[in-house]
């Protein structure tokens, strides 16, 4: 046995405190499966003696450095013991991972089965401590622990913004504090490739450089405007010495890296460092989903699947890791339908479609890394043209179907979902920066889920469901301080989803604990983002809810941004007449300071929580104010089931005015946008909501708020398309003005498809948003097309492009509006939709 000695002492203080509840857990995040928190606390102003076999030396190591770090120590001549055991028995009932934690008067106990175990008792360890001028205490417990999940990862894109080795390490420590465990590295993409393959030297010498003086533009993101020639010359990678550095960081803090490298689209870099690898063309190649031609490799010229062996082969002598990525997504197969030996190679082979292709290629490129001894990993459109090998792990992005999909089909599958797990998402909030086609991600939204999808997949379905990983990409993360502030807090949400029980996470308590936690982050040096408050607008009154128990809240009532002096918020009520001079914002103990926050959600109008059926009426007189549409946002916040609400509709002095189509809301619909469109508004009318409900047996809980429509919705408007329609999803609802309701092409999108929407009178509008695609997903989006408008129907100017599925139009002032016409630039296999096009 080793004895190394940490330099403070613990004391124990029994009967100090009340008794510790699951919702009072200090900090623990993620939460652990099994805890029982005891009268009474063991202080350290001194010395802690260890006791350990000495094959933990690494795990102890990293503890006496992380305390000697984070926690104040005075030297002392008294001993308290740490005891760390292995016991491989613990292995055949907790598991591999699993760790039991006890504190109690007489030291601290950590057994586990493994060294991964005893690494993750260490990591609750330093969360439960706090310290308190000097005096580091932590509470008597006991804990047994061990993940619901074996796949907890995070991914960072360094391909878009190269953020360096001192990064990496500092994302690995918190990665590891929160006990995920894999890391997924995203290394080579269109904008860069960032990593040293000694048989290809040009992939760096060339493909890590873009913008002026190289041969890769500066992608639009990383301009102030589209029209501005190539910014700075932008560059970095690794060298396999940093690699090999970062590997064995990150193996003695027990995370695997797993490392992509994206073929067969998505590869400018390589085929700008080496043109030989594109296909032959003999006609015009449109651009892909993310602007770029000739980003796509050959897939049937044998020497680029030489290249990749050789590629591949370093790859894996330099990650142990089980699987290596090779993302195959998002593929412009326009680029093989323009080429004449890509054809020729497809009618030889009898392919009737250019997925086959890509599925031929995938088939090839699952031998090459068997040859290497790893196993193929990409993103769900892998599955596309073929069939795999069972053993082929499958990461669902575009949308949960996708991952219910993969694991019928008997795959390893990862769930990493956009409206979940996209970190590139924005926040909510009027000033923050993102994608939003996955929708607002929220810490919220990356918490409340459930990654198996009970009801959905039998058992042993569920079981190839293997974990989930959160993943952000750069475009708009242009350093390390963006990246923390865009992946924490929302990744100690990942955490919790990943390692706790579904039964034992509970949103609520989870941000009391959270708005703790954060002073945790703070003595690790976390850039998180600090939470603004919000604020709840009902009967005249504004009030701001702090984002966390406890939190403090600056504000002002002169439109000002809030400073460290100005008045702290106390929960006095707010008179509405001062709501848009309100400001608001969230400081930390440390003096950082949340964005600014503005404006008012309406309080709800109904909350429920009930298991029973019925009819409820609710009074909306106070609320209505005008005629137009209104919108009833219906929230499932918790319960395993949810309700069917059979009957919604909008009463004027007892008779119906409006009426909605039924709905379900439950675990896979949390939240449903109703539209009720109220003809003519009568001062001191009786209004009311009518709801009929069916509950499904199982105790629900969630509101309804009632709020006009955020946007113009012109009547007698009309549409024109040649494009076939499936089902009912004809052209015509892009002017219901339902949000529910859309316009769904019955075949794969042509180059020249367009859709023309005509108001009768011109609107005055200062932007148009067009949406296509499933809500929150990336399915049946428009990959290439513009937007034009026009102010007389005739003729059409100011084109905007598609980005990610959504085009959108702004104007410097008012703008008349008479029609919008959405053209398709270059064919694509997939059906499309468009949504509403949103006016302001």
């Amino acid at each position: 046995m080793m004895t190394p000695t940490l330099q403070f002492l613990a004391t124990a203080t029994c009967a100090l405190c009340l008794p510790l509840t699951t919702t009072a857990a200090p900090s623990l995040i993620p939460l652990p499966n099994k805890l029982n928190f005891q009268e009474g606390k063991l202080s350290f102003q001194g010395e802690l003696k260890i006791t350990a076999p000495q094959s933990l030396n690494s795990e102890v190591d990293l503890l006496q450095k992380a305390v000697k770090q984070r926690w104040n120590a005075t030297p002392n001549t008294q001993n308290t013991t740490l005891n760390i055991t292995l016991d491989p028995t613990l292995k055949n009932t907790l598991g591999d991972e699993a760790y039991q934690l006890e504190v109690n008067q007489d030291g601290i106990l950590l057994r586990a089965a493994t060294n991964t175990g005893i690494f993750y008792a260490t990591q609750t360890l330093l969360q439960l401590a706090e310290d308190n001028n000097g005096t580091t205490s932590l509470p008597y417990t006991k804990i047994e622990d061990s993940p619901r999940f074996a796949w907890r990862g995070l991914m960072l894109d360094e391909a878009r913004h190269f953020m360096g080795k001192k990064y990496i390490m500092h994302l690995l420590d918190t990665m590891a504090a929160h006990k995920l465990n894999v890391f997924h590295w995203h290394l080579t993409d269109d904008q860069g490739w960032r990593i040293e393959i000694k048989a290809y030297p040009k992939l760096t010498e060339i493909g890590s450089h873009r913008g002026a003086g190289t041969q890769i533009p500066t992608p639009d993101w990383d301009k102030k405007n589209k029209n501005d020639p190539d910014g700075p010359k932008y560059s970095g990678h690794y060298t396999q010495k940093d690699i090999a550095e970062i590997v064995a960081y990150a193996k003695a803090r027990h995370i695997e890296i797993l490392p992509e490298i994206d073929v067969p689209g998505h590869a400018l870099a390589i085929t700008t460092s080496y043109p030989e690898t594109l296909p032959t063309t003999d006609q015009d190649t449109e651009k892909g989903l993310h602007g770029y031609k000739q980003n796509v490799l050959s897939v049937v010229r044998e020497e680029n699947y030489t290249m990749l062996d050789t590629i591949f082969g370093e790859i894996a002598a330099l990650f142990p890791s089980k699987y290596i990525h090779i993302g195959g997504d998002e593929v412009n197969v326009n680029s093989w339908k323009a080429s004449p030996e890509h054809r020729q190679y497809m009618k030889k082979h009898g392919m009737k479609h250019p997925s086959q292709l890509q599925n031929m290629f995938m088939l090839r490129l699952e031998k090459i890394l068997k040859k290497h001894d790893r196993t193929m990993m990409g993103w769900n459109e892998i599955m596309h043209g073929g069939h795999l090998s069972k053993d082929t792990g499958v990461m669902a992005w575009i949308s949960v179907g996708a991952g219910l999909h993969a694991a019928r089909k008997g795959h390893p599958t990862i769930m990493a979902v956009g409206p979940h797990c996209y970190f590139d998402m924005k926040y909510p909030g009027h000033s923050e920066t993102g994608h939003w086609w996955a929708g607002i991600v929220s810490t919220q939204n990356a918490y409340q889920w459930n990654p198996v999808f009970d009801g959905q997949l039998n058992a042993d379905e569920q079981k190839r469901i293997k974990g989930i990983q959160c993943a952000l990409w750069t475009e708009f993360v242009p350093d390390p301080a963006n990246a923390d502030y865009k992946l924490w807090p929302r990744a100690c949400a990942t955490s919790e989803v990943a390692w706790t029980k579904q039964s034992k996470r509970d949103w609520d308590q989870f941000n009391a604990r959270l708005g703790k936690h954060l002073d945790y982050l703070d003595t690790v040096q976390v850039q998180y983002r600090v939470k603004p408050p919000s604020a709840t607008q009902a009967k005249g009154e504004v009030t701001i809810n702090p984002p966390y128990p406890n939190a403090k809240v600056l504000y002002t009532l002169d439109g000002s941004a809030p400073s460290a002096q100005s008045s702290v918020y106390n929960g006095q009520a707010i008179p509405v007449d001062k709501l848009n001079a309100l400001r608001y914002r969230h400081i930390r103990p440390d003096g950082r300071l949340s964005k600014v926050e503005r404006g008012a959600n309406k309080a709800p109008v109904f909350n429920w929580e009930f298991k029973q059926s019925g009819t409820f009426e609710i009074e909306l007189s106070d609320v209505i104010d005008q005629a137009g549409p209104w919108i009833a946002e219906f929230s499932h916040t918790r319960g395993k089931h949810g309700l069917n609400f059979s009957e919604i509709t909008l009463l004027k002095d007892g008779k119906a005015v409006a009426t909605a189509t039924p709905f379900t809301l439950d675990n896979k619909q949390r939240r449903q946008l109703v539209r009720l469109n109220l003809p003519t508004f009568t001062k001191g009318a009786h209004y009311q909501l009518v709801l009929k409900n069916k509950a499904t047996g199982e105790q629900s809980k969630g509101h309804i708020t009632f709020d006009r429509s955020p946007y113009i919705e012109p009547i007698n408007s009309s549409v024109s398309t040649e494009v076939p329609n499936y089902g009912n999803h004809s052209s015509n609802k892009l002017t219901d003005w339902d949000r529910n309701t859309y316009f769904w092409s019955s075949r794969g999108a042509k180059k020249g498809d367009s859709v023309t929407i005509t108001f009768e009178n011109a609107q005055k509008l200062r932007e148009i948003v067009v949406p296509t695609g499933k809500s929150n997903s990336n399915d049946d989006i428009i990959a290439n097309g513009i937007v034009e408008y026009s102010s007389d129907g005739k003729n059409f100017s100011s084109k905007t492009v598609f980005a990610l599925g959504t085009a959108t139009l702004t104007f410097d002032k008012l703008t008349p509006v008479k029609s919008i016409r959405i053209t398709v630039n270059a064919d694509q296999e997939s059906w499309f939709i468009i949504r509403d096009p949103q006016l302001k």
